[in-house]
């Protein structure tokens, strides 16, 4: 929320942005609405009916020539979609008062004319003009049956729809066709009554005018506004992802196809999603733009953008029909892949059994705990992703040194193995993921294109893992301290790897076709590079 931003009126709020290096001021009046299949047509027909005449200046000539006494003012209709909310109204620019010729003061007669506008639009017996209403009707009609000549446009549009299919977001801004065709100058005219009433109202100025002197101009321009019960508007609906990918071909006769993605983001973290579309599509040095476009020549145009609102992230391309294929494969890898820790759902089920006091040698009682417990992995990849246990986070409970000490004999049951199976091979279901485990490339997906059996010393391992554990700690170990969680963590280490390694369900052995990595003496990107280097040579 802008700090500048206030209420001048009952709900009607001010932006005051000052600005002194232009030679025009800007002034704006948006009236706010839930996006509404049923009213999203009449909303967006009422700005460019009201813009034909006021009380005062009954049609567009006497509009005109008002506007023309104010050395040429503008004034648009504006109709925009923001999250699941509509935004109606008028945008004016006129010359800022340090630019006019003779001193003359225009902020407040513009003022004047909008709030005509919207509080005093020209009538007949009670509703619009008949003549404005139809004339303004068949406008809009054309103006939704053109959208389909502008195919980016149209197919960013077509993607939302199939993309948020029953959400608000997938309504379009001007509505439909079939809407508009029911509309009636009467009914229009009673929404926009309420609307007027019950609306919250968002004006913004920019120019060189003091903030009080923009007050004083807006509360007598808006004077007779009515306002009843003002409606608050309700955030947008979260999205809802899919659990399978859908695909929505429309065949037309054109030269250039269009190939739109959609994708919902596991994460709620903005600001790393925001800079994660800044690098995925949303600039020009993204790797859609520097890899798809550039280096691969498979798409026209690929660049990708993230609704805050919604949480979802789009990517539009244009493409040939024979790179289609192609380029849709490697606009989803440029996302790079997902990381699935299968360990991690081991110890999920170990936490919940120790949190909710069930013997861990009940192996009936434990096979039922895995097949009832929702686990998820959120927010992110690598040691960034979350894991929740029914929908509570378990990061870091899932890490004790009693949690390592008790999951391999949770682990060694069958059913608990069963269990954890069908959600690792789903997960893996149509896209390329990193799975980490000890059974991974023996049982779990023994069909993988890259297997490494990942190793290293003991102790080392030991050292990693007490401070994993550690990370978010407000003071570091001492390396007293250290050592001593190493020692105690070695030995509950070789104690599990002898038992994951003698287990007759799923035992821990490397793949025939697995490359042994020793990670002892690298870092963890050096580790990285070696296995980038084994998936590239293996595509």
């Amino acid at each position: 929320m802008y700090e500048n931003r206030r209420e001048i009126m009952q709900d009607v709020f001010l932006t005051y942005l000052p600005a002194r290096k232009f030679k025009t001021s800007r002034l704006t009046v948006n009236l706010i609405t839930g996006l509404e299949r049923a009213g999203a047509s009449a909303n967006a027909l009422l700005p460019a009916v009201l813009r034909r005449g006021t009380v005062r200046c009954p049609d567009m000539e006497s509009l005109s020539a008002a506007m023309d006494t104010l050395y040429g003012a503008t004034v648009d209709s504006v109709v925009r979609k923001k999250g699941e909310r509509q935004c109606i109204g008028f945008a004016a620019d006129f010359i800022d008062d340090a630019f006019t010729p003779h001193g003359e003061r225009l902020l407040e007669p513009v003022a004047e004319l909008l709030g005509e506008l919207v509080c005093d639009p020209v009538t007949f017996h009670g509703r619009f003009v008949p003549e404005y209403f139809d004339s303004e009707k068949t406008n809009l009609l054309e103006a939704i049956r053109s959208l389909i000549n502008d195919k980016r446009d149209w197919a960013d549009s077509r993607l939302l729809r199939a993309l948020c299919a029953g959400e608000a977001y997938a309504i379009p801004r001007l509505g439909d066709e079939e809407t508009v065709d029911r509309l009636q100058a009467l009914k229009v005219y009673d929404q926009y009554r309420q609307m007027i009433s019950t609306a919250p109202m968002e004006i913004i100025y920019s120019g060189s005018a003091d903030l009080e002197r923009v007050r004083l101009a807006l509360a007598a321009a808006f004077a007779t506004l009515p306002r009843e019960e003002v409606r608050a508007i309700s955030a947008a609906e979260p999205h809802i992802g899919r659990e399978t990918v859908q695909y929505v071909e429309d065949a037309m006769d054109v030269t250039q196809g269009k190939l739109g993605m959609g994708f919902s983001c596991g994460s709620s973290d903005m600001p790393a999603l925001l800079m994660g579309n800044t690098l995925f599509g949303g600039s020009s040095n993204s790797k859609l733009f520097l890899n798809v476009r550039e280096k691969l020549s498979l798409c026209y145009y690929a660049s990708s953008s993230y609704a805050r609102s919604k949480n979802i992230m789009t990517v539009s391309s244009g493409v040939e029909q024979k790179d289609y294929d192609r380029a849709m494969e490697e606009i989803a890898r440029q996302l790079g892949f997902n990381k699935l820790d299968t360990g991690a759902m081991y110890r999920a089920v170990t936490f919940a059994a120790l949190d909710r006091g069930i013997d861990l040698d009940d192996e009936a009682a434990i096979d039922a705990l895995a097949e009832q417990i929702e686990i998820r992995f959120t927010n992110g990849t690598g040691e960034d992703t979350r894991l929740t246990i029914d929908g509570v986070d378990a990061s870091a409970a899932i890490r004790t040194p009693q949690v390592d000490a008790n999951v391999s004999k949770v682990s060694a049951y069958p059913g608990v193995r069963a269990a954890m199976l069908i959600h690792q091979r789903r997960a893996a279901e149509d896209r390329d993921i990193v799975a980490e485990g000890r059974d991974i490339g023996t049982v779990v997906f023994p069909n993988a294109q890259v297997k490494v059996f990942l190793t290293a010393d003991p102790r080392e391992r030991a050292r990693r893992r007490v401070l994993q554990r550690h990370q978010n700690d407000a003071q570091p170990l001492t390396a007293d301290q250290l050592e001593a969680e190493v020692d105690e963590t070695l030995d509950a280490l070789k104690q599990r790897d002898k038992l994951d390694s003698s287990r007759e369900v799923a035992p821990l052995v490397p793949a025939e076709d697995a490359v042994h990595v020793d990670s002892t003496a690298h870092t963890i990107d050096e580790v990285v590079s070696i296995i980038e280097d084994l998936i590239n040579q293996r595509r």
